[in-house]
């Protein structure tokens, strides 16, 4: 069998880490599958995950990133595998070491994100693409970057899609009384926190009788102040983080997922919402502009962000109000992925025809 480790900088909540739990939950089925985790991990966040998942999670108990890299050196030592998967700039020293160590070892670079961030991320990941065996992307958009950017043409995709399967989904229908809105991830501005507080002001304004729950961890006192000086203490609540098992129950108690990023890649969240049956409430950035149709599984805020918060408010109290035309929406979202690939096919299709040959 196949040894694989997964190497991530840190192990708190991001949908980098979501993903691979879920990996973790099925890729051992096919591959001797583990995650190496170089510096901080969120104990808080790692309790939450079944300890059948959590004993494949091999952490180097630094916070220390160059303390981490040299201990995760160690263990790759001791684990040998035969193949290596990053995932994110700061794992990439501890994987091209190792490399240069051990030629042997196929080395895959696992790409997230369709945006340059600084330059010490596009230095590092620059250099991992003239290393590695493979390069792989959460999302068309994703390798749609990666081959402008780092000027490579052989880019696989690798969907963070994990399909609903306790519950086979047909849309949700919507009831009358208030309008039930979510969103799971970290608490930070690139994720439209913020902005999304102003459209529930603007829902207020409109007489929308509506709550918003935000599930996650990050700059709960920023956020919780914006808030209050908006009056919406009543109708926004900041909720202790989830595990990631256990948020696709969560999110069949909501109508709308509400995520308004200023840049995403895949989404993870809007992916596993829809399968899910809710409405997303999205900027159509990233991978979203590809998989989502306003109007037919989703509802965008459009250019500009900030001059559209009104008349997205009025659009969302609008389908509310229409339970035929939430239905049609919900089901549309339910079906998106059904012809794709998932994510667990698609890794273990691109190791197995790079690898296995």
């Amino acid at each position: 069998m196949l040894k694989v480790i997964h190497i991530v900088p840190t192990f708190e909540l991001g949908g980098v880490q979501t993903g691979i739990v879920f990996s973790l939950m099925e890729l051992r089925k096919e591959i001797d599958y583990k995650v190496l985790v170089v510096g901080k991990t969120d104990m808080n966040w790692m309790k939450t995950i079944p300890i059948n998942i959590r004993e494949n999670i091999l952490t180097t108990g630094t916070n220390e990133w160059i303390a981490g890299s040299i201990k995760a050196l160690r263990i790759l030592r001791d684990t040998n595998p035969d193949i290596i998967i990053n995932s994110l700039w700061k794992s990439v020293p501890t994987s091209i070491i190792y490399k240069a160590i051990n030629p042997r070892v196929k080395l895959i670079a696992f790409h997230h994100t369709a945006r340059f961030v600084h330059l010490a991320n596009y230095l590092s990941l620059k250099l991992l693409t003239l290393v590695c065996n493979q390069l792989i992307a959460d999302s068309e958009a994703t390798s749609g970057y990666i081959k402008k950017i780092y000027s490579k043409k052989n880019v696989s995709v690798v969907p963070y899609y994990f399909p609903v399967k306790h519950q086979v989904y047909s849309g949700k229908n919507i009831h009358h009384g208030k309008i039930k809105i979510v969103y799971f991830g970290r608490f930070k501005p690139e994720k439209g926190i913020s902005r999304s507080i102003r459209f529930c002001a603007k829902l207020k304004e409109l007489g929308a009788d509506f709550h918003f729950d935000l599930f996650g961890e990050g700059l709960e006192s920023r956020y919780q102040e914006e808030i209050n000086k908006l009056n919406l203490s009543d109708r926004i609540h900041l909720r202790e983080l989830l595990s990631p098992v256990s948020v696709g129950e969560k999110m069949d108690e909501y109508d709308f997922l509400l995520q308004l990023s200023d840049h995403e890649g895949m989404a993870a969240a809007v992916v596993e919402a829809m399968g899910h049956g809710l409405v997303p409430i999205v900027t159509p950035v990233g991978e979203i502009a590809n998989y989502s149709r306003d109007g037919y599984n989703a509802i965008w805020l459009k250019d500009n962000f900030e001059d559209n918060l009104f008349s997205l408010a009025e659009k969302v109290i609008q389908v509310s109000k229409k339970p035929q035309l939430f239905r049609s929406l919900s089901e549309n979202a339910s079906k998106t992925f059904d012809s794709k690939n998932s994510y667990i096919e698609s890794l273990i299709g691109a190791i197995q025809s790079n690898f296995q040959k």
